[in-house]
This record gives structure tokens, sequence and C-alpha cells, in this order.
């Protein structure tokens, strides 16, 4: 059964953090490691630091397992709390 929540990827090197939302958080994180590995992920920041410091320094995390129309709101929340928009 896939978990419904918000997750982290978080860069160890300079502790900056992105914030997510998934219906299905394991197949949402192998779809971004599949992008940031071959260049292609949509969000340019992400994109440049995993090249600039690499898959090892990544970590993925699961923030919070809520209801799907809790989403929004609990992203909201963590992007807030984490200042991950500075």
């Amino acid at each position: 059964m896939s978990k419904i929540g918000i997750y982290c990827i978080e860069n160890r090197a300079n502790g900056k953090k992105y914030i997510g939302q998934s219906v299905n958080i394991s197949k949402r994180w192998h779809e971004h490691k599949h992008h940031l590995r071959r260049g292609t992920h949509t969000n340019e920041y992400l994109q440049k630091s995993w090249k600039r410091y690499g898959e090892e320094n990544f970590i993925f995390s699961i923030l919070e397992i809520c209801s799907r129309s809790q989403l929004i709101e609990r992203e909201g929340f963590y992007v807030n709390e984490l200042s991950t928009m500075k």
C-alpha cells in the first residue's frame, strides 16, 4: 500500500531542503532520483545542487503521513516551518 504524505529531500552539504507531497511517496522518490540522475529534473535549483554536491549528499525522509485532503495544507506548513523558500 502506498503512503500518502509529505516528504523532504535534504542536501547534507548545505542544509537546504526541498519539501514535496505525494499520494505515493516511494514512487515519487524514485521519480525524483530518476530525473536527478539523468539531469532532467524540473526543479532547476535542486538539479544544480544534485550535480554540484553529488547524490551521496542527499537524504530523503518522510515528514508526515496524512490524508489526500490534507496534502496542500501540510506541505505549506512544512515549507513555512523549515523556511525552505528563503
